[in-house]
């Protein structure tokens, strides 16, 4: 993404989000830090998957797994259960070249589909309903054909560069050349 630097604060709001994947130490820790790689509760007893595999229990491992999560199962509970305070809804983005109202937009809608903990493959259309004009544009023109295969990472870059000049980096550079403090 030439537009930004990647040390702007945007820049790094992208590097945030990783690989899309959900598991990246960088992602919005504060705000996703008991989310898995799969978008559910790592909390979530009912959720859990053996340390270094991606596939879930199977036979007698699955059978040992839920006994032991029956047994611990209060204490699991209250000693970290999941926040239930929900995050608002973003406030629609209009594809506006403007970095302050992106960045919040990105930022509100991350919290957003982690914190009702909205499945990975639903990511790009639910991001859709919170999109108008030329950013809805983007979605209609570019994603919609098959929404499922958009990570949220790419959906913003791509975004990003849909609404944004592609020489933005150079007009933010001008301006800061010529600003006059005075």
């Amino acid at each position: 993404m030439a537009q930004l630097e990647p040390g702007s604060y945007l820049g790094q709001a992208f590097q945030r989000l990783g690989d899309g994947d959900g598991d990246s130490s960088d992602d919005y820790s504060s705000d996703t830090s008991y989310l898995g790689s799969s978008g559910c509760s790592a909390n979530d007893p009912s959720d859990a998957e053996p340390l270094g595999s991606g596939v879930p229990f199977t036979g007698e491992l699955r059978h040992r797994e839920k006994h032991r999560q029956r047994r611990h199962k209060h204490k699991w509970n209250t000693r970290h259960a999941v926040p239930t305070l929900k995050p608002e809804k973003p406030e629609p983005y209009d594809g506006r070249a403007d970095v302050q109202i992106f960045h919040k937009f990105m930022r509100q809608m991350t919290e957003y589909l982690y914190g009702y903990r909205v499945r990975e493959s639903m990511h790009a259309s639910t991001i859709s309903n919170f999109l108008t004009g030329h950013a809805y544009r983007f979605f209609v023109t570019t994603v919609s054909s098959n929404p499922r295969r958009w990570p949220v990472k790419d959906f913003f870059v791509e975004l990003f560069n849909y609404c944004f000049p592609v020489d933005y980096r150079l007009q933010m550079r001008d301006k800061l050349r010529n600003w006059d403090p005075s």
